[in-house]
């Protein structure tokens, strides 16, 4: 549950944390443009500091945009499972286990520990639960992210 939390919160801080260059940027400029003056350039200044100004926006929003759209791709299932882990409605499935495997991760790393595969679709779990591959298990879980809250 603790990992749900550590992923929800800081991947919707860093999604609304990226759109905040982008805003800066473009107001700088606007700012900018509005109390400079402009010295006498020739034709051809003029076309490499167009040039590089254009290219240098257009990396920079492209990271930045890249980066928005990375962090809510990982974020909006946390998102969508909210509602249901605050309520306690969780999703219940019954099935026969299909595989149970344990991950293993050093003492810096986190995540989650354990994956299960049920009927062909795949969990992840921190709870350690004597089950056995064949046996007859009802899960309770969240759906958008597949992360299991209680196995029976």
């Amino acid at each position: 549950m603790l990992i749900f939390w550590i992923i929800f919160i800081l991947f919707t801080a860093l999604a609304g944390i990226s759109l905040f260059p982008i805003y800066m940027i473009t107001v700088d400029e606007i700012q900018r443009k509005k109390y400079r003056k402009k010295p006498r350039r020739n034709r051809n200044e003029k076309k490499d500091v167009i040039v590089k100004t254009v290219f240098t926006y257009l990396v920079v929003s492209l990271i930045f945009v890249g980066l928005t759209s990375f962090s809510l791709y990982i974020v909006v299932p946390y998102w969508l499972d909210l509602p249901r882990l605050l309520t306690g409605n969780y999703a219940v499935i019954s099935g026969t286990l299909n595989s149970y495997e344990t991950t293993h991760t050093s003492g810096k790393s986190w995540g989650y520990n354990y994956y299960i595969k049920m009927d062909g679709i795949g969990y992840h779990t921190e709870l350690s639960k004597d089950v056995y591959i064949g046996e007859k298990v009802t899960i309770s879980f969240l759906p958008h992210t597949k992360v299991i809250l209680k196995i029976k």
